[in-house]
């Protein structure tokens, strides 16, 4: 009984539902960092959306590792393209 309760506590940890909430804040800083109006004075308050929504991630034990480190990566190479 105490394995079968472990190995379902891991499957809600992994949930699509709570990979879904971080992938909705994940597409909202990425269609801020696409706009196409953006100037050089936006970048500060965009790399501090960035910064945000790392801390708000990284400290949460309802994502997977790989999936975070795959929107960061993501993040901040949209960043480099958007500002060239």
């Amino acid at each position: 009984a105490c394995l079968a309760r472990r190995r379902s506590s891991v499957r809600l940890r992994y949930s699509p539902q709570k990979i879904n909430i971080m992938k909705k804040d994940y597409e909202f800083v990425i269609k801020v960092i696409r706009n196409k109006e953006n100037k050089l004075i936006h970048y500060p308050a965009i790399k501090n959306l960035i910064d945000i929504w790392k801390n708000k991630w990284i400290g949460s034990k309802e994502y997977s590792k790989n999936i975070y480190d795959v929107y960061l990566h993501s993040l901040k190479l949209n960043l480099k393209r958007s500002f060239k």
